[in-house]
């Protein structure tokens, strides 16, 4: 009876050994797996947040760019209209100095 025992107790010692070695060659290549992820993940978080930076800045460019457009748009306009504004002060003073030349033509006369 004592040889079955000590036959059961190696056996049970034996199998724990075995677990043991085994859940010891599963974290090893659990942690192998995982540090292979890490830096493909970090490498695709990497890409993807330098993808979002890019598309801010092109987002925030083409803001600029519109901005810009429609300043130069009101330039325009504002040129424009002084342009007519001084255009209309032209023939006004046109039109009173040939008043003026007619005027002295008929004193002249």
């Amino acid at each position: 009876a004592t040889g079955d025992v000590d036959r059961r107790r190696k056996a049970v010692t034996d199998e724990r050994r075995r677990l043991l070695t085994e859940r010891t060659k599963i974290g090893h290549e659990l942690d192998r797996v995982n540090n292979e992820a890490d830096p493909e993940e970090a490498s695709v978080e990497g890409v993807l947040q330098e993808a979002a930076l890019q598309e801010q800045a092109s987002v925030a460019e083409k803001a600029k760019a519109e901005e810009s457009r429609a300043k130069m748009q009101d330039l325009d306009r504002q040129i424009a209209s002084i342009q007519t504004q001084v255009n209309e002060k032209k023939q006004e003073a046109q039109s009173l100095l040939a008043e003026q030349e007619r005027e002295v033509a008929a004193q002249r006369e």
